[in-house]
Parts: C-alpha cells; sequence; structure tokens
C-alpha cells in the first residue's frame, strides 16, 4: 500500500501557469473604481499600475521552483509541502494525495522509473527569449553531471561554489530538446539508493544551516 509519511521528498512535476485568482482580479477591479473617480488619490492609479503587471502575465510559464526538493508535512486533513532556503519559505497545501499528484511526484518513484546516464550534461545552443539569450548550461565545464532523466526532469550533482549538490535542471532547458550529454560513461554514481540518501542529507544539512542563521 503506497502509504504518505512525514519528511518524503518531492518534485515538481514541471512548471506552473500563472493565472490571477478571483480575489486579485475582485482587488484590480475595486482599484480600477476608486482610480476613476474625480480627485481620487494618486495611490489608486499608482497601486493600479503595479497590479496590472499580473494581469499582463496571465498564462506566463513560471518554472520557479523546479529545480528544488519539497518535504512533505502531513496532516490530520491535508498534506503540505514545504520549500525553505534562506530566502524563501514556500508552502503549498493540497487537500489529498490525488490533488498533490497532479503537480508533484516522490522523488522515490522518480527515481524507480528514471534511466540512469553518468555523463556531462551541456546545452548545444542558448534559448532565445526574444529580448535576451539564455546561455545557461551551454559551457562545456565538467561542472554539471547528469544522473537519472525520466521525460524533462533530469536529476544532477553540480559545482556550486566548490562544494557538489544534487539539484534538478529546470525543465525550460529541456523542453526544446537542444542539449546533449558527453564524455566517457561513469558507472558509479548508479545507485538509486545511495543518491535518495545523499539527497535527504543534503537537505538536513541545509536545514541545520539555516537553524544557524
Amino acid at each position: 500500500m503506497d502509504v504518505l509519511i512525514n519528511g518524503d521528498i518531492y518534485i515538481k512535476n514541471g512548471p506552473d501557469i500563472f493565472h490571477i485568482d478571483e480575489a486579485l482580479q475582485d482587488y484590480i477591479h475595486d482599484l480600477e473604481f476608486e482610480s476613476s473617480k474625480e480627485n481620487a488619490p494618486d495611490f489608486y492609479a499608482e497601486t493600479l499600475e503595479r497590479f496590472k503587471e499580473f494581469e499582463q502575465a496571465e498564462g506566463d510559464v513560471d518554472y520557479s521552483y523546479t529545480g528544488d526538493f519539497w518535504v512533505s508535512i502531513i496532516n490530520n486533513n491535508s498534506i503540505e509541502l514545504i520549500y525553505q532556503d534562506p530566502f524563501s519559505d514556500i508552502r503549498k497545501t493540497f487537500s489529498s494525495k490525488q490533488e498533490l499528484e497532479k503537480s508533484f511526484t516522490r522523488l522515490v518513484d522518480f527515481l524507480d522509473k528514471a534511466k540512469y546516464i553518468g555523463r556531462y550534461f551541456k546545452r548545444t545552443s542558448p534559448i532565445n527569449d526574444g529580448d535576451h539569450h539564455d546561455f545557461g548550461y551551454t559551457k562545456e565545464d565538467n561542472q554539471v553531471f547528469g544522473l537519472y532523466i525520466l521525460g524533462n526532469r533530469l536529476l544532477i550533482k553540480e559545482n556550486l561554489f566548490g562544494e557538489y549538490v544534487y539539484a534538478f535542471v529546470s525543465p525550460r532547458y529541456l523542453e526544446d530538446g537542444n542539449y546533449t550529454f558527453y564524455g566517457e560513461q561513469d558507472n558509479s554514481y548508479n545507485d538509486k539508493v545511495a543518491i535518495y540518501k545523499a539527497i535527504h542529507h543534503q537537505i538536513v544539512i541545509k536545514n541545520e544551516k539555516m537553524k544557524k542563521m
């Protein structure tokens, strides 16, 4: 039986699509009404201008936190997933396992189905965003080691400021297929249990460091 447990590690299935919720839309309408009044304080027009940016972002693809690990907390009537770093404390609440699985996958389930790579990863071309190019992962510098892949989810071990950490490459860098793996295959990391334990240890160490801040 598939039992939900506290402290289980999850990853996002993919990016979110940004939508304005009903409460925010109502607030924007209120601002429009107030700013249209004669001699309305500048506050309404200025605030409305800022919130209009949300309307322009409607339907945008949001890749935030697709490279990170989330940890579960099981409550009486809900499941909470938490991502924390020194600058963020993001919490998402789900009423059921079925709702949760629409957006997230357990790391253990990913590893169970994923294919081992064991070679270095790089983009073969930058991503063209119109006004600028994203050169992420285009350097062949042996810093990003591909471990396991399933669809557009790639688990890597990368060198960040002299320290090797586990993470996921954002699907943004995989969706167009303009990437490759290079170098001889290294099978020394082909141990899913050891990789899971290492990621769990990485999360524990990060949390301990945050408590001291």
